[in-house]
């Protein structure tokens, strides 16, 4: 089973980042079973976890993502 979420500017995303710095669309986040993947989507200030640029990786609990100049924590726990 895959979820996919939609993260950028423009009102048509999951997630809207009203932010000049975040792409019209930057980024997806995917759930795959009980991960959760980002992938950035060529975005032009481009998408970091925990301060290293990323295209596609595997989120972890805690992580620190950072969409241009946006920041964000991505919390995740199974129960």
């Amino acid at each position: 089973m895959c979820e996919v979420i939609t993260i950028g500017r423009v009102p048509l995303n999951h997630v809207v980042l009203d932010n000049p710095t975040v792409s019209a669309q930057h980024a997806i986040l995917a759930r795959l079973g009980v991960s959760y993947r980002l992938k950035n989507l060529h975005s032009t200030n481009g998408t970091q976890i925990n301060g290293v640029s990323i295209t596609d990786t595997e989120l972890k609990d805690g992580d620190k993502i950072r969409f241009g100049s946006v920041v964000a924590v991505f919390v995740w726990s199974v129960t």
